[in-house]
């Protein structure tokens, strides 16, 4: 056996790392099997298990390091997102990209796809819910025979109900045939799939198929949301698709959430590694719960993140800055301009330091009776500053005076001041920051802000000489008049005159 490992390792092929711990586990099997005494066992020799360790660690000083899948951005999850929900690409493709965005959610490798059993796929008002009927560690023959997975609705960072949109694909006539596999082959055209099943590597080119057809995105305004335009350049350039590998996906999920401060219990739950340490009805019954609070933690956090309360310390913060500089590096390695990275970039920082989409999230979460958001903690929600024009992305950079909501059926607009407004800002179905007061900027004014004089600012040197101090009567009438606009621009210091300046708009 000795000299087998030896001939192994000089043949022209060579001998992998992990080829000597194969070896010796077969010969114990085989021993086991044929019922060899322990005093005359090979694979219990003090001799060959030493030889079978020298032999590991010659293979593993020399062997390059180990390559992982890296993270996929958060921009390629948004684009994908919007690429589902576009009826003008190709069916076949769209059903592949909501696959991929499922992948992501539920934490599935290349080979648990083609175990998903497509008959017990199903959509409730919560959430998406499969059955792998194999995966790595569970499937027939195992202690563990089955295992579901769980993808909430409110998985979303571009504001649109991309698992419907998928969903109503695959459970369409023409994809819900009976089959023992899930994921089939297409046309040539990818506008109808074949009968036959797709392997794992076809599956993966067909997903770098997808990302080739993504665009940079765009972001107008926040209440608007994300926008993919046609006519924009590609946000995946050819170059990088090898970069996404088909076991990424399965990477993205568990550590987002390990950053946003998830339990490592939650997170074994994710990834199904759990399931072995729980009776199966138990498993069942409490992953949902963990996956869907998961889920939801990270929408709303990478969407905008939670103010800290003064004097507590908020280090749960995920941020791409080491992504995007091994994307940079590959860029290069490859020949590509540094600005081919550029499209990657989503998230923002703020300046409490945190990294976010600066939007109101989680988007397609269930509103209440006034059509506010309902979630609970607290989220900064300012434009991406991509989206800003070079003035105002010096403004973004710190907190605006004022605020306007806007109500979702009727699209009024109140105005509010940054602070001290009991209604909180992230709770209302779109808002938007307001740095100067200008006529239209809003309809009416808060009236909790101007019972607290909150509507009054410092004046500006072009305002000072021709506004003065405001009396009670008119501080108490603040709102929408035919008065002139008067506000301080974000950089004025507080305190530093002595009168104040009522704030009037048109």
């Amino acid at each position: 056996m000795v000299d087998y490992l030896e001939s192994r390792a000089a043949s022209d092929k060579g001998m992998a790392r992990s080829v000597p711990d194969s070896i010796a586990a077969t010969l114990a099997v085989l021993e086991s099997a044929g019922q060899v005494s322990e005093e005359n066992s090979i694979s219990m020799d003090s001799f060959w298990k030493s030889t079978v360790a020298a032999w590991k660690t010659a293979l593993e000083s020399g062997a390059p390091p180990k390559v992982q899948a890296e993270a996929t951005p958060v921009s390629v999850i948004i684009a994908t997102e919007l690429f589902v929900m576009d009826t003008l690409e190709p069916r076949f493709l769209r059903a592949i990209a909501w696959l991929y965005l499922v992948m992501h959610w539920a934490t599935l490798r290349i080979d648990d796809v083609a175990n998903i059993d497509p008959a017990r796929l199903t959509l409730s008002e919560v959430c998406l819910k499969g059955i792998l009927t194999k995966t790595k560690t569970t499937g027939p023959g195992r202690r563990t025979r089955e295992v579901p997975f769980f993808v909430s609705r409110s998985c979303s960072f571009a504001g649109c109900d991309w698992i419907q949109a998928g969903f109503d694909v695959w459970s369409s006539e023409e994809y819900s045939f009976h089959r023992d596999f899930f994921v089939m082959k297409s046309s040539r055209r990818f506008d109808a799939p074949l009968k036959k099943p797709m392997l794992g590597d076809a599956l993966v080119a067909h997903i770098r198929q997808v990302l080739s057809r993504l665009r940079v995105l765009t972001r107008p305004t926040a209440t608007e949301g994300w926008r993919m335009l046609k006519e924009s350049r590609p946000l995946v350039h050819t170059a990088f698709s090898t970069w996404f590998k088909g076991h990424g996906p399965r990477h993205w999920l568990p550590s987002v959430a390990a950053v946003l401060g998830a339990p490592k219990a939650d997170r074994d739950v994710l990834g199904r590694w759990a399931v072995d340490a729980h009776q199966s009805n138990d498993y069942v019954l409490t992953a949902r719960l963990i996956v869907l609070r998961t889920q939801a933690h990270v929408v709303r956090m990478l969407s905008a993140p939670p103010h800290s309360s003064e004097g507590e310390a908020n280090d749960f913060n995920y941020d791409e800055v080491e992504l995007l500089e091994k994307l940079q590096a590959w860029a290069a390695g490859c020949g590509l301009e540094p600005d081919s990275v550029e499209g990657f970039k989503s998230l923002i920082k703020s300046s409490q330091g945190k990294w976010s989409l600066m939007q109101q999230g989680p988007q397609t979460a269930p509103l209440d009776d006034e059509g506010n958001i309902c979630f609970d903690e607290e989220a900064d929600a300012e434009l991406p500053v991509a989206a800003h024009p070079e003035r105002e992305r010096k403004m973004v950079e710190q907190a605006s005076p004022f605020w306007v909501s806007v109500a979702r059926s009727s699209g009024f607009r109140r105005l509010h001041r940054t602070g001290c407004c009991p209604i909180r800002r992230e709770n209302c179905w779109g808002s938007m920051s307001v740095y100067e007061i200008k006529p239209g900027i809003a309809d009416a004014a808060c009236k909790d802000c101007q019972r607290k004089g909150a509507m009054t600012a410092e004046p500006t040197e072009d305002s000072s000489s021709s506004s003065g101090s405001s009396s009670s009567d008119e501080d108490e009438q603040v709102g929408i008049t035919d008065g002139q606009v008067s506000a301080p621009p974000p950089n004025a210091a507080e305190g530093t005159s002595s009168g104040s300046t009522t704030v009037m708009m048109n």
